[in-house]
């Protein structure tokens, strides 16, 4: 079953209407995959998901592989997850800074050195495995929790 991810968080999250959603695959990237955007005046929002192509075909050639839909979902999550979590600082400030101070090396060994990142990124996955649930089901869902 086909189904767009912008439209379920639209639907979660409340629409990003001036946003244009673009996929970029990176050959130069190797695994490491990205959710950034680029804000303009009036609101007009370009945000692409770079995605490292990691996967070959048997002629050696680069193939967007059958994790990709968890990847692409995960960081266009970041589009949604990220001023979300930037909104309500306020009140999640304090309980993100005592909880990455139990974790805080493991943390920055994965390039998450502060308490906002790791709520982004917490919440990021969260909503990538409910979407993984609500669209394709228990075992899909399991199976981006487990990754």
């Amino acid at each position: 079953r086909e189904v767009a991810p912008v439209r379920w968080f639209d639907g979660y999250f409340g629409p990003l209407p001036l946003a244009r959603f673009r996929l970029v695959p990176s050959l130069s990237n190797g695994q490491n995959n990205y959710g950034v955007h680029a804000a303009f005046e009036g609101g007009q929002l370009e945000v692409y998901q770079v995605l490292g192509m990691t996967e070959l075909d048997e002629q050696g050639l680069p193939e967007l592989g059958p994790g990709l839909e968890g990847l692409l979902v995960h960081e266009l999550a970041h589009s949604y997850v990220n001023p979300a979590v930037e909104r309500a600082w306020d009140e999640l400030g304090e309980p993100f800074e005592r909880a990455r101070a139990l974790v805080a090396k493991e943390m920055q060994a994965q390039a998450y050195g502060n308490a906002s990142s790791v709520a982004s990124e917490s919440v990021v996955r969260a909503a990538t495995t409910l979407y993984m649930l609500e669209v394709r089901g228990e075992a899909a869902a399991a199976a981006q929790l487990a990754y």
